[in-house]
């Protein structure tokens, strides 16, 4: 899989920026800030990786129990919130919250570390 990033008002001229992942990506999330806007990418490997939005450069990354389905960030950029399955598109049912308001004030070093703690904030949800 692979993560590209586009200009909108540059079609034509192909993405801007491409990062290779080493699975499929199954979700991507962008959270906004004022320094540092992040994508939070996530998929088939059970990684979850933190790309500064503009160079797709990984900041930061996490192994996950699954693989990563789904990924909903906070409008106010205060939690990230993953999601994922045990195999093929099938959903454990898990959900992950990440906390970023809690982190350091720049983005990339907030979700940086989160992502390198041992647990979540929020403990795993279960519905």
């Amino acid at each position: 899989g692979a993560v590209l990033l586009w200009d909108m008002r540059r079609l034509g001229a192909g993405p801007l920026v491409e990062y290779a992942c080493p699975r499929a990506v199954h979700a991507l999330a962008f959270v906004a800030g004022t320094d540092a806007p992040l994508l939070v990418s996530g998929g088939g490997d059970g990684v979850l990786r933190a790309h500064d939005a503009t160079r797709l450069a990984v900041e930061a990354s996490i192994s996950v129990v699954n693989s990563v389905l789904c990924l909903a960030a906070d409008p106010e950029a205060k939690r990230v919130a993953s999601a994922g399955g045990t195999g093929a598109q099938i959903s454990d049912a898990g959900i992950s919250i990440w906390d970023v308001d809690a982190a350091p004030a720049a983005p990339a070093e907030a979700l940086l570390s989160l992502l390198e703690e041992e647990e979540p904030k929020e403990k795993r949800a279960r519905v």
